[in-house]
């Protein structure tokens, strides 16, 4: 994810890698919970 964008800023930087943790610790594993459940 860091290497494919050109980000203006280290603050830039930090609120996307930030966005992207959260988005793999919690919406992710939840999304593939709702797949398990519906099979």
């Amino acid at each position: 994810m860091i290497y494919q964008f050109r980000l203006p800023s280290i603050a830039h930087l930090i609120l996307d890698v930030s966005k992207y943790i959260q988005w793999f610790n919690d919406e992710r594993i939840s999304l593939a919970n709702r797949k398990i459940k519906a099979a």
